[in-house]
């Protein structure tokens, strides 16, 4: 439900573009669909939710891990100039 409303914001607060995205994407509708499905089948939802969980966290894990990998190797191609400025 989250991720419906935050792609519903994202993408509708660019111009002209995101208002029609909103109209025709209609996050609220798919968020009553959600619900409705889960009044009807929680366990099945409950399931589905966990895997989608997951799936995020090791998104964000994985999003993490680049980016200190990325800073590493940034830092030593920086340090690795300053020493041949200063060297020369």
């Amino acid at each position: 439900m989250m991720m419906n409303l935050g792609l519903s914001f994202s993408i509708g607060v660019i111009p002209l573009f995101g208002d029609l995205f909103v109209v025709f994407f209609q996050a609220n509708r798919r968020n009553a669909v959600l619900l409705t499905r889960y009044l009807e089948q929680p366990e099945k939802t409950e399931r589905g939710s966990k895997y989608w969980i997951a799936f995020v966290l090791g998104g964000i894990f994985t999003f993490f891990i680049a980016l200190a990998l990325f800073m590493l190797v940034g830092s030593f191609f920086v340090a690795r100039w300053i020493y041949h400025l200063i060297t020369g």
